[in-house]
């Protein structure tokens, strides 16, 4: 079973059940999320799993019907509406309101949905509609309708779409057009159709892509190219952990293809090179050297090698490697040199207690905000949240609310810091007018409110702020007079109006800039 609810303070809940288990997950409205995928079911995902499928889907039905108290009708027009706002949730449809129209409707605006529609829907028309703006969309479509022309378009969109084209229109030349687009297509490439030459051109854009580069086509030079060479914009790999696959190119390089000048030319690049490079080539020497130049690299030194000049070294380019250093080596004066550096993230749990006096604990928070929600006990007092205050107000989503003043809420909004701590101010002090100051300063304030907070002069001003803001404005609100507003702070805004809006949107702003 499957169960979607709305209500009127514009959140969510959402319910449903697979094998013997169910998943739940609640938040806002106008966020998105998954809801066919369990491990993305944010926010706020929760599995609960049972013995058998039958007693998961009688304990699903029954928190169903429970949630469902309270909820807004469901109807044409409020899964409509739903659609407008979140795509996805045309998973929820019941079959009875998933008409041809609003699955098109849904395709139209995200291409992706293309996997929630029917199949007996799944038309060459709305499947054109669906690669239009979801290249990879084709994964969703029956070969049978797959044209080579279509495939090609597709690939021209997005390299990642070659995943799904049919092994009978894979061409040397839709495989140069797929890494053209996006290098790291070179992935979805059947090994037997790699060159040597398409390899090199995919390295050259993007260095990410030695990973799926044959063994039988690496050569030296094309090692080195892949741990020294920027990308086509100029910019080196700061961070290869973008998915739980290794992507460091140095970890896909032939041992007998390593020397030492690869493993200097890959750590200049990234420090997590360091973790691949042999043993061999690990001296001291070569860890002091490259401390001193990416301190960061602390984190893969073998422990024997962690002296009190190597980490102290390391510690004076970066406040953040405090973690990695032995609680031997943690002195008052290595200590005293690490939030002297604005890095320092994440060091104060790893401060010895014994330090932690309140100057020390000042002077970290000075550096990192979060530490104000780690100080020991005993200063956790008026005093000491108010001088914290003044050094960081962001430290104001630790401070209990009880010690948060009207004239800290007031700071908060005249720094702008409003929209990411609005939820830890007193309600007290959240009057229409206070959010309406607020708004005024950053519009994107919205996605901290309650629908029943929103108000049409509070939207106003949100959107003449930032018209993005939009995203957040509740359905009823988004006229087209509101959407002209939006549109000309923010085209970008044109994404959140209404479908039936959007062309008199842009032939309005068109005529308006005749004009001018």
């Amino acid at each position: 079973m499957m169960a979607y609810y709305e209500y009127k303070d514009g959140t969510f809940w959402a319910i449903r059940t697979k094998d013997n288990a169910y998943f739940t997950c609640h938040g806002n409205k106008y966020d998105g999320f998954y809801p066919d995928k369990e491990d993305k079911w944010t926010p706020n995902g929760k599995k609960m799993s049972f013995s058998n499928s039958i007693i998961a889907e009688a304990k699903a039905e029954k928190l169903s019907l429970k949630k469902s108290k309270g909820a807004i009708k469901q109807d044409k027009n409020f899964w409509r509406t739903a659609i407008e706002i979140n795509t996805n949730v045309l998973f929820f449809v019941p079959d009875k309101y998933k008409t041809k129209e609003l699955c098109l409707l849904a395709v139209c605006k995200d291409g992706s949905s293309l996997q929630y529609v029917p199949w007996e829907m799944r038309s060459i028309d709305i499947c054109i509609k669906a690669i239009k703006n979801y290249p990879c969309a084709l994964e969703y479509m029956d070969n049978n309708i797959k044209t080579k022309k279509l495939c090609k378009e597709a690939v021209e969109k997005s390299g990642f779409a070659l995943k799904y084209v049919p092994d009978k229109f894979i061409t040397k030349n839709i495989c140069s057009i797929a890494v053209k687009e996006n290098a790291l297509a070179l992935g979805c490439i059947p090994d037997t159709m790699k060159t040597y030459e398409l390899c090199l051109k995919a390295v050259k854009k993007d260095r990410l892509a030695f990973k799926f580069v044959p063994d039988t086509l690496k050569t030296p030079e094309l090692c080195l190219l892949a741990v020294t060479e920027p990308d086509e914009s100029g910019n080196y790999l700061m961070s290869e952990i973008y998915d739980e696959e290794i992507n460091c190119p140095l970890a896909y390089i032939p041992s007998e293809l390593i020397t030492n000048e690869i493993c200097t030319k890959a750590i200049q690049s990234s420090y997590e090179s360091f973790k691949f490079i042999p043993d061999k080539f690990k001296t001291y020497e070569f860890c002091l050297n490259t401390i001193k130049k990416r301190p960061s690299v602390l984190e893969y030194i073998p422990q024997e090698l962690k002296t009190y000049e190597l980490c102290l070294a390391a510690i004076k380019e970066s406040g953040s490697v405090l973690k990695y250093i032995p609680e031997e080596h943690k002195t008052p004066e290595l200590l005293s040199t690490v939030f002297k550096d604005s890095r320092a993230f994440g060091c104060f749990e790893h401060i010895p207690n014994k330090y932690k006096n309140r100057q020390f604990c000042l002077d970290a928070i000075n550096s990192e905000t979060d530490v104000l929600g780690m100080i020991p006990e005993k200063f956790k007092t008026k005093d000491f949240y108010y001088d914290a205050f003044k050094l960081k107000p962001t430290g104001i989503r630790f401070i209990p609310k009880k010690y948060i003043t009207k004239k800290m809420c007031q700071i908060v909004i005249k720094h702008n810091y409003a929209r990411a701590y609005i939820n830890n101010l007193p309600k007290k002090y959240l009057t229409d007018d206070f959010l309406l100051k607020a708004v005024k300063k950053n519009g994107w304030l919205l996605h901290c409110l309650n629908d029943m907070r929103k108000t049409k002069k509070i939207c106003l001003a949100a959107i003449k702020n930032d018209g993005s803001a939009l995203k957040y404005v509740p359905f009823h609100l988004r006229t087209l007079k509101f959407c002209r507003i939006a549109y000309k702070e923010s085209p970008y805004s044109i994404n959140y109006a209404p479908e039936s809006v959007k062309e008199s949107i842009k032939e309005s702003c068109h005529i308006l800039q005749k004009r001018l």
